[in-house]
């Protein structure tokens, strides 16, 4: 008996090896087929394809001419920009130059403000002081003047008496 297992296993691979042949066959004829039709459907696409691929090429060179032609305004753009950032920095430093001559300028007028307040001051205390010195001349000279004339009222006044004194003796004599 374990003559006969071998042979009938190896008529069952044979079987089997002849079948799985069958199909691979039949198969490989199938997929031939399938690629026969697919090259003939590729070849109505291809002139399909290449209908579109030159629309696309003439698309695509337009494209690039106006990419072309935005590269160059951006190039422009880029260098109005880089000139306007250049004459801004200018303007920025010749704006802190003044800011400093301002500063400058107003430490200089409160110094000078206060120097002339200082020498204000000083004149306004001298015409004060001459002021007063006035006021006190003028009030020992009318003080002065006063009190002549009050001395020559005083005399005139003494006189009269002395007068209307000698003007009685000389009544009284008579």
């Amino acid at each position: 008996m374990p003559t006969t297992i071998p042979s009938i296993t190896a008529k069952v691979n044979e079987s089997q090896v002849n079948e799985d042949i069958r199909r691979r066959d039949q198969k490989i004829d199938e997929l031939e087929s399938e690629i026969l039709q697919l090259k003939v459907q590729q070849l109505k696409h291809d002139h399909e394809e290449d209908k579109k691929l030159f629309t696309l090429e003439n698309s695509l060179h337009n494209i690039n001419s106006k990419l072309t032609e935005v590269e160059m305004v951006n190039i422009d753009l880029r260098n109005q920009l880089t000139l306007c950032q250049n004459i801004i920095e200018k303007k920025n430093e010749e704006v802190k130059k003044l800011q400093s001559a301002l500063k400058d300028q107003q430490s200089l007028i409160a110094r000078e403000t206060l120097i002339f307040q200082h020498k204000l001051d000083a004149l306004q205390q001298e015409i004060n002081r001459v002021s007063e010195a006035r006021v006190t001349h003028t009030a020992k000279r009318e003080s002065s003047n006063l009190e002549q004339k009050r001395n020559s009222l005083r005399e005139e006044v003494e006189k009269r008496d002395r007068d209307k004194l000698a003007g009685t003796y000389l009544h009284s004599e008579l």
